[in-house]
């Protein structure tokens, strides 16, 4: 038997030898037209009308998906004025960013998903593109993880926030590398999965509150004018947004500025500035805006000067005030 197998290999051998030879530098390359993903994914990560991205993410991602169910992403179409804003849902330019397919990673506008729209902005939204999962640091999770370098900077945020976008990029903020994240999304060091624990180190991760910090986002001053009498300038400045203040294309967000000048308990005057992205009003990043008052006093003495700004909108429950100050200035 062992010299039957010798005797057929000595043939297939010198069978083969005498078969003519590929040079190496010829041997042909297949061409294909589409990169091909060498690493797909074990599970179905796919987004469709069948499942929920929220569920089955949640599973092994309590944590984040317990910051992303109190961010401003997860009640992006919930909210009457947007239903009411979007025509029940029928218009594409705004389900397109507010219930988003996948991420585009440019600045082209997302494709609109058309189904669970109740979710929202979810992580599908901008993890996921076909049946691929994108993060900023990669895995072997069950589903892979590809690393991809857009979720380190602002590019994954301007398909959808395109004008606030633009605001930053002109700002010169990029040039000292603040980011989108840098202020909404800080990082914090954790286990990405509930099964990481034990198995894997902690690693340094992002919270997905989405939050807007609004402590120290304004300064204000007020003094009195050496030229023209009797006229008050009020000075705020953008000190803590690295885009316009308000920003947003669409929407009711507004920044109120307020001045009240007192007389012991009476108010004998006030004036109240409205600014929003719509009027082109709002304050660019460091921009210091003067706003000019000319006060006639009933009487040649010091009056109490307060001044107050606070932020408006319908995606919050109630105004916030950011900053307020008091002063007397004395006038002849």
């Amino acid at each position: 038997m062992y010299k039957l197998y010798l005797i057929v290999f000595i043939l297939i051998f010198f069978t083969g030898c005498k078969k003519k030879q590929t040079p190496i530098g010829r041997i042909p390359v297949p061409n294909f037209k589409k990169k091909i993903d060498l690493l797909p994914s074990l599970i179905n990560v796919r987004y469709n009308n069948k499942s929920s991205g929220i569920d089955s993410c949640k599973k092994c991602h309590s944590k984040i998906y317990e910051e992303w169910s109190s961010s401003l992403h997860s009640m992006s179409t919930i909210s009457e004025s947007f239903i009411k804003g979007s025509n029940n849902y029928k218009f594409i330019e705004c389900m397109s960013c507010h219930a988003p397919l996948g991420p585009e990673l440019n600045e082209q506008r997302p494709k609109e998903r058309g189904f669970n729209l109740h979710e929202g902005i979810t992580c599908s939204s901008c993890h996921v593109i076909g049946n691929r999962t994108l993060g900023p640091i990669g895995s072997n999770a069950p589903h892979g993880v590809k690393k991809t370098s857009s979720f380190l900077n602002s590019t994954i945020c301007q398909s959808c926030h395109q004008q606030t976008y633009l605001e930053w990029k002109t700002s010169g903020l990029q040039n000292e590398g603040l980011t989108c994240q840098a202020c909404h999304m800080p990082t914090i060091k954790r286990y990405i999965s509930n099964h990481s624990k034990g198995i894997y180190n902690k690693k340094l991760s992002t919270r997905h509150t989405f939050e807007i910090e609004f402590k120290d986002s304004l300064k204000m001053n007020f003094k009195m004018s050496s030229l023209i009498k009797n006229q008050i300038t009020l000075q705020v400045e953008n000190t803590g947004s690295g885009h316009d203040y308000p920003t947003g294309t669409y929407g009711d967000n507004t920044l109120f500025i307020e001045l009240k000048i007192m007389d012991n308990e009476q108010i004998v005057f006030f004036r109240e500035e409205a600014l929003n992205a719509r009027d082109k009003t709002s304050i660019k990043a460091k921009e210091k805006r003067n706003f000019f008052y000319t006060f006639r006093p009933p009487k040649k003495k010091s009056y109490l000067m307060i001044a107050r700004a606070f932020y408006s909108s319908s995606n919050l429950k109630e105004d916030v005030k950011l900053v307020e100050i008091e002063r007397y200035l004395k006038f002849e």
